[in-house]
């Protein structure tokens, strides 16, 4: 049995009709701005990627810059532009020769000895004017895709930059889609992105059991999906895309499958990476003991006061843990046993023994 030839698109007709009817318009000369918003591995790269095919189809140039975590100013803009624009000769149309001096700020070959604006012009207001200006006039005026991912690392500059950008491109040959991960406590940085009333949200759910099926049946390349397949990924995906296909991926590679997906895997432990040794401890202890994290068992377990095992289990929301009613659960079925294998195995057995002792005590 062979793996599909590439992933493909589930469950998000609807999106994929609002994508298409966006570049259809700025194609004709009237742009906008859509934001992609859902968890990780929900499909948001997925759908730029859509988008940016049905752009090439339309012929319209299309720009992708990226947000890093830790990235500086304009990082995601300027990435975009400079790998087009590096050799260009910034005063080769006279429409953009106002807009230098802002521009060089994504494009350090085009600063030079220009005016600066004037001191008493909102430079963000400059610099997206001229950016605008500019992608306008990309590709003879035939239209404009620029593609930015990962807005949620994006720096405070680079959003002020897209809100303007997202009034100034509606009588525009361009559209700018970027995307998002929703699961931080604040949503999305680029909140007054998304408060433009040109801004088009379009955030993405996790399938359900029927689109779970059908992608892992596209993924594997099968009309008829085995059965095993079949109920590993409705018991273990949460509904979630990228697992159906890691999960897919591993059981129908030949080999027994891993217990974890590696690319949930390296997400887990980052993610372990970014908390605090003593909180790291609390999770770790959470999924040895196994179910729905207790404080009152997670407690004795660690030897860490109510107060510590509380914060610690906040830090781990919600990118591990997620409310469930007045309890928390595992973000994903698969999540608990990321981190239980992050735990070696000697220290293992002493936690369960403390768990249990713990539960006695308790009466439960």
């Amino acid at each position: 049995m062979t793996l599909g030839e590439s992933p493909a698109m589930v469950g998000r007709e609807a999106e994929s009709a609002l994508v298409g009817d966006l570049v259809a318009g700025a194609a004709g000369g009237r742009g906008g701005m859509l934001m992609v918003l859902g968890e990780a591995g929900i499909g948001k790269s997925l759908l730029l990627a859509g988008t940016a095919a049905r752009a090439r189809a339309a012929g319209m140039l299309v720009l992708t810059g990226r947000a890093v975590q830790g990235g500086g100013a304009y990082r995601p803009l300027a990435e975009a532009l400079i790998g087009l624009l590096r050799d260009e000769p910034p005063d080769a149309v006279a429409e953009l020769r106002p807009y230098r001096a802002a521009l060089g700020r994504l494009l350090p070959c085009w600063a030079g000895e220009g005016e600066p604006p004037p001191p008493l012009v909102d430079p963000v207001v400059v610099l997206g004017e001229g950016l605008a200006r500019l992608l306008s006039l990309l590709n003879g005026g035939r239209g404009c895709l620029l593609v930015l991912e990962d807005l949620h690392w994006a720096d405070a500059d680079t959003l002020a930059v897209l809100e303007y950008l997202a009034g100034a491109v509606r009588e525009l040959p361009v559209l700018v889609a970027g995307s998002a991960r929703d699961e931080e406590h604040q949503p999305c940085r680029g909140g007054r992105v998304l408060d433009r009333p040109e801004t088009t949200a379009v955030r993405l759910r996790r399938l359900d059991p029927a689109g779970v099926v059908e992608l892992a049946r596209r993924r594997a390349g099968t009309a008829d999906l085995p059965e095993p397949v079949r109920r590993l990924v409705l018991d273990k995906s949460d509904g979630l895309p990228f697992l159906v296909e890691e999960l897919v991926a591993g059981a129908l590679e030949g080999s027994a499958p891993a217990p974890v997906p590696p690319t949930l895997a390296g997400l887990v432990d980052a993610r372990l990476a970014a908390l605090d040794p003593g909180h790291r401890r609390v999770v770790e202890a959470a999924a040895v003991v196994g179910g729905e994290p207790d404080p009152a068992v997670l407690g004795p377990v660690t030897g860490l006061d109510e107060t510590t095992v509380l914060a610690a289990l906040r830090a781990g929301r919600p990118r591990l843990l997620v409310p469930a009613g007045d309890a928390l659960r595992w973000r994903h079925a698969l999540t608990r046993e990321a981190v239980l294998a992050a735990v070696p195995p000697p220290e293992r057995s002493p936690a369960r023994r403390r768990a249990a002792a713990a539960l006695l005590d308790l009466g439960l």
